[in-house]
């Protein structure tokens, strides 16, 4: 097996942290694989973390999280065996044997070239490479699959047959079988692969092989894959008949007669119907669901198409669709479902998705191993899954297994997503069953509440009906002939319509809900969005709740103003828009007009007492200084920016963060004295100072060159500036020196005092001296229209992921909270608000950057847009608002 990642650089990852416990069983490990001769010690560049993670029955397995390097490796397009010509092939089968290999991808030897790449490292044992090839490596399956088909190879057809490690060997007779299988076994042998006889079944006349039963009529379906729909229990509540009939309409497309066969089930969702389950409700229900179980909904894969995998978790249970879109159509392969054990139902909700998942991509790996597949999913947080970083435990089991899959995850709104929903739910107790009493509008509604789905709201009075509420009362008591959709109970109104936004989630055909007024409307919009069990939830999700019992004219729009203006929400949630704040780059047009600072450390103390360094650098020609600090209070830094003044002259502005060694009397005094303006960059802004860019090429640079005991940081720091000083710059097309001294600094190194030595000596005259200061000016000149279009190629770029955001004088907005954990005041940055306010904008200080006041007219400091947003206040004025717990 060889591993190609054409000309990446090594990925040198560091080993994850693990328990004492934990690192003894990776120790035994790694002795038994240098025992088998499996792995090597190594000096590869290249290192993976390892992991342990448990089994299904509780044992540890040794795995390598090869994520990073699958990520740079180039893939091999070598096909898979169409499964659907195979499957054809298995007929008249009388005989039938299947083989297992043990550890199959570790009987295949790596190529010396591509060792390396899978080395691996473990505290307190040392350095490893593979000698095979390992487990999660992304071209793995690939090479298994050409090695099969030089062991099984056409000459074998029709009657064996290797997909992977399953291998087949299927003959109408007896004789005929006891050869093929003598001859897979040789070949197998000479190949050096070894069995696993456990796994391995002979001469059996009936077996499973890849999803379906092979015998001697040939192919059929697993009744395992049917199952849980031909196990549907029958439905003991509106609710869970609900769920079954929103399953089937999901796929009425292939149930022409689904209205006619549904009608017995949906009378009993009618008004004021009496829950009676008698034979047409049974009947009815036991023909969809052979309907859902046969063609032409159930069919057989067609590998030429690719599969989708549709899964859910409830509470209580998993389940699955296996589906392919055919000709615009979802034909299901197979279902699966399966209930929670009583620790799996302790798992977050999150945790419960990526189990289905997991667990959904082991039951239908014979479809989807080796083939690119979809996963759709009503979780949109599962996506941090195939990016999760430090894994450990159960997550870190579910992150190595997916490595050797080739999927994508997509997001289906849950109101879309019918069939695996109902499925994960077969093992819900709807509790007891309804009464015979009569089951009118308000048992319906009752139900509902009691299932959390919508908030309830108390009894509508006289006093709170509107106008236009009067006047639907009126029509629907006085001209009920006209009216039918509109009915009256105990005084309140109810109106029987179907709403679009809801389908799946509605009955089919619609259903009765209660008429709101105005005056009642907020309540019932914040009771459904403010609760715990509510979860501050979104637009469309909190529509979805509420519509399915209630309905007033606008709703949609007054649910979204609602949630717009919701406090809590514009604090806490995360922005779903581009960020915002146009890039405006400052036009400098001479040397030393705008010099910006910034201090690099605390480092190391140094051998001669340095702990930090000062960053000049001038905005113009992009000279550069490093200054050694042994302090970095104020009157150090004056100190150096007066001696900068002397070297290069008073600048206009000298630009830097708000830190206390820059904001402070000493510096104000001293710009007062030589008349230049200290300008200051908004608060967790760092980019609007230039210098940044400058700093993030000095860090690595003293990374490279610092020695081990971190003390001589501060021996190279004239180099440094020589190098930054003496090279062209991209944006102005001329080195520092050029611009500063019109001529580039003299290189130190042998081959100038060679070139010199062949040189004749030459000193320039007055006039010569004046043509050099010319060409000096046009070199400035130039560098400024230079400069310029940098500028506006940098602000370009910038800004075209970005949206324009303005704010006047006089708005409210919120600001970025950036407080820090604490776990001294018990406090978790996590779990504390993202912004806090609001607050005031008093002045507009540049085009990006606003002073604000908080409500009660105290300075609250100069604040970027980018760390802003609109305030939507609801309709009173604000008089408080959300600020951070551990501000005050």
């Amino acid at each position: 097996h060889g591993i190609d990642v054409g000309d990446a650089q090594p990925i040198r990852q560091k080993p994850y942290p693990v328990s004492p416990k934990i690192l003894t069983a990776i120790h035994q490990e790694v002795d038994r694989l240098l025992t088998e001769g499996i792995i090597v010690r190594s000096r590869s560049p290249w290192s993976s973390p390892t992991v342990m993670v448990k089994k299904p029955d509780g044992s540890l397995r040794f795995c390598i999280d090869f994520r990073k390097i699958n990520a740079v490796t180039r893939k091999d397009a070598y096909p898979l065996p169409n499964m659907t010509s195979l499957l054809d092939g298995l007929q008249q089968a009388q005989f039938l044997s299947k083989v297992d290999l043990k550890e199959a991808y570790l009987q295949i030897p790596l190529d010396a070239g591509s060792r390396e790449i899978t080395a691996f490292s473990v505290p307190g044992k040392g350095h490893y490479h593979f000698l095979r090839m390992a487990f999660g490596l992304t071209n793995g399956p690939a090479t298994f699959q050409r090695l099969m088909d030089t062991i099984i190879d056409p000459s074998m057809a029709p009657y064996c047959f290797a997909y992977l490690d399953d291998i087949l060997i299927a003959t109408p007779d007896f004789a005929l079988h006891v050869h093929y299988l003598e001859l897979v076994l040789t070949r197998l042998r000479q190949a050096g692969l070894k069995i696993n006889e456990e796994k391995c079944e002979f001469g059996c006349r009936e077996l499973r092989y890849l999803g379906f039963i092979v015998d001697k009529e040939g192919m059929r379906t697993d009744p395992e894959k049917t199952s849980c729909i031909r196990e549907f229990p029958t439905p003991r509540t509106i609710r869970a008949l609900r769920r079954f009939l929103g399953l089937c309409s999901w796929y009425r497309r292939f149930i022409p007669d689904l209205a006619t066969l549904s009608e017995p089930l949906n009378s009993l969702l009618r008004k004021q119907r009496k829950w009676v389950w008698g034979d047409a409700q049974e009947k009815a229900f036991q023909s969809l669901k052979t309907k859902l179980t046969s063609a032409p909904l159930l069919s057989r894969p067609q590998f030429e198409y690719p599969f989708v995998l549709q899964t859910d978790a409830s509470s209580t249970g998993l389940g699955a669709v296996l589906v392919q879109q055919i000709d615009q159509r979802e034909h299901v392969i197979a279902y699966a479902s399966r209930t929670l054990s009583s620790a799996e139902r302790k798992y977050s909700v999150t945790e419960r998705e990526c189990l289905a998942v997991i667990w959904a991509v082991r039951k239908f790996r014979p479809y989807l191993e080796g083939y690119s597949f979809t996963i759709i999913t009503d979780h949109s947080s599962l996506r941090w899954l195939q990016n999760l970083k430090n894994p450990t435990g159960r997550l870190a089991r579910w992150a190595l297994e997916l490595q050797g899959w080739d999927f994508r995850l997509e997001y289906r709104p849950g109101a879309f997503h019918h069939v695996p929903d109902a499925l994960s739910r077969l093992g819900e107790d709807d509790g007891d069953c309804p009464s015979d009493e009569g089951l009118g509008l308000q048992r319906v509604f009752e139900a509902d509440n009691q299932a959390g789905e919508v908030a309830a709201v108390g009894t509508i009075r006289s006093e709170d009906a509107d106008p236009w509420y009067q006047n639907k009362i009126q029509n629907a008591m006085n001209h009920p002939e006209s009216h039918p959709d509109w009915q009256v109970e105990q005084g309140e109104l109810y109106v029987h319509r179907f709403d679009p936004k809801l389908e799946g989630l509605d009955e089919p055909g619609g259903s009765w809900k209660l008429v709101v007024p105005k005056a009642r409307r907020q309540e019932i919009i914040s009771e459904n969005h403010d609760r715990p069990e509510c979860g501050h939830l979104g637009t469309n999700k909190t529509y979805n709740r509420i519509a399915r019992s209630y309905f007033w004219p606008g709703m949609f729009r007054d649910v979204y103003r609602y949630v717009k203006r919701c406090r809590s929400c514009q604090c806490h949630k995360y922005e779903q828009q581009r960020p915002t704040g146009f890039m405006n780059p400052r036009r400098v047009v001479g040397p030393w007009e705008v010099v910006a600072a910034d201090l690099l450390g605390p480092y190391p103390r140094s051998s001669l007492g340095h702990k930090y360094i000062l960053v000049f650098q001038d905005q113009f020609t992009k000279w550069l200084e490093l200054i050694p600090l042994r302090a970095a209070t104020g009157k150090v830094i004056a100190d150096q920016v007066r001696k900068l003044i002397y070297r290069w002259g008073v600048p206009n502005t000298l630009l830097s963060d708000r830190g206390t060694p820059f904001l402070n009397k000493v510096l104000t005094e001293l710009a007062e004295t030589y008349q230049f303006h200290c300008e200051y960059t908004p608060p967790y802004h760092p980019q609007a100072n230039f210098v940044e860019r400058a700093n993030r090429t000095v860090k690595p640079m003293l990374t490279t060159f610092v020695g081990e005991n971190q003390r001589d940081w501060d021996r190279y720091l004239p180099e440094f500036m020589f190098a930054l000083n003496s090279i062209k710059q991209d944006s102005t097309g001329y080195s520092p020196a050029f611009l500063n001294f019109g001529r580039e600094l003299p290189q130190p190194n042998t081959w100038r005092e060679r070139i010199s030595q062949n040189l004749p000596s030459k000193t320039e005259t007055p006039l010569e001296w004046a043509r050099r200061f010319d060409i000096l000016l046009n070199v400035r000149t130039q560098a400024e229209e230079n400069l310029a279009q940098a500028s506006h190629r940098q602000a370009s770029n910038y800004n075209r992921n970005r949206r324009k955001m303005a704010f006047k004088v006089g708005v409210f907005v919120l600001r970025r909270v950036y407080t820090l954990s604490s776990a001294a005041k018990h406090y978790s940055a996590r779990l504390g608000p993202r912004y806090e306010g609001p607050f005031k904008v008093v002045k507009i200080l540049s085009p990006t950057t606003y002073q604000l006041a908080n409500l009660r007219g105290r300075n609250a400091g100069q604040w970027h847009v980018t760390k802003l947003k609109p305030y939507h206040a609801p309709t009173e004025p604000p008089t408080s608002g959300i600020h951070h717990p551990m501000a005050e």
